[in-house]
C-alpha cells in the first residue's frame, strides 16, 4: 500500500514509512551521475561531468528519476551574468545556460527560462512562468500560476504554485509555491527561480580558467 507524504504530491512511501525504493536501488542511483546524464544529454551532444550520484541503468528512456532531478537542483550552480529580457514576437523571455560551480564551464543541459506571453490591448496579459529545463526537453523545476491547477498524485494547488519532477508523473506534480513571489514580472520569476533553485549570478573564482563560455 501507499501513502502519500505530507506534501501531497509526488513522492510515496510504503505502509512502514519508509520510501517505496529499497536501499540497494537507491544507493545505485546515487553512484554515476556522469554516466546518467551523459545518456540524457547523448541527443544534444553534451558533455557533462557532474561528479558521482547515479548509476546509468537508473535513467528512464523518457527523462531523468526524481533522484536525479532533486540531484539537479539541489546542487550549487550558477549563471555567468544576469541576461536581458528578449522581446520576441509573442512572449518575453529571460534564458540563461546554467553551470556547475565545482565543474565551471562544462555544459549541464540545464537552462533556466523566464517567459511571458504577450496580448492583445485591452485582453489581461497572462502571469509570466519559468522554468529549469534539461536538454530542452524535462522540466525538472517549473513556477506558474493558476486559479486551480490538479495534481495527478495529491489535492489540487491554488495561486502560485512548482512543478516537482517525479517518476511516475514527470513533470506534473504540483506543490504551493513557497515562498509566494511577490515580484510577478517576468524579471521576478526569474529572480525567484535563482534563488530557489540553487543558482547564483556570476562566475566563481577562477572559473572560466581561459575558455570562452556562452549564456
Amino acid at each position: 500500500m501507499k501513502l502519500l507524504t505530507p506534501r501531497g504530491c509526488g513522492r510515496t512511501r510504503n505502509a512502514s514509512g519508509g520510501d517505496s525504493r529499497s536501499p540497494s536501488r537507491w544507493r545505485r542511483e546515487m553512484e554515476t551521475l556522469q554516466e546518467t546524464l551523459d545518456r540524457v544529454s547523448a541527443e544534444s551532444g553534451l558533455q557533462q561531468n557532474w561528479g558521482t550520484a547515479y548509476d546509468s541503468s537508473s535513467m528512464r528512456p523518457d527523462g531523468p528519476t526524481q533522484a536525479e532531478a532533486d540531484y539537479l537542483v539541489k546542487e550549487k550552480k550558477y549563471i555567468r551574468a544576469m541576461p536581458d529580457v528578449i522581446d520576441g514576437q509573442k512572449e518575453f523571455r529571460i534564458r540563461a545556460n546554467v553551470f556547475r560551480v565545482s565543474a565551471p564551464g562544462r555544459p549541464t543541459g540545464l537552462v533556466l527560462v523566464a517567459t511571458a506571453k504577450k496580448s492583445p490591448p485591452g485582453i489581461p496579459r497572462p502571469w509570466p512562468s519559468s522554468a529549469l529545463e534539461l536538454n530542452g526537453r524535462f522540466r525538472v523545476r517549473g513556477l506558474n500560476y493558476a486559479i486551480l491547477h490538479d495534481c495527478p498524485s495529491g489535492p489540487s494547488v491554488e495561486g502560485w504554485h512548482e512543478h516537482i519532477w517525479t517518476n511516475q508523473y514527470e513533470d506534473n506534480v504540483v506543490i504551493k509555491a513557497t515562498p509566494r513571489p511577490r515580484d510577478t514580472s517576468i524579471r521576478g520569476m526569474f529572480d525567484w527561480s535563482l534563488k530557489k533553485w540553487n543558482i547564483k549570478v556570476g562566475e566563481p573564482k577562477g572559473g572560466r580558467n581561459g575558455q570562452r563560455q556562452d549564456n
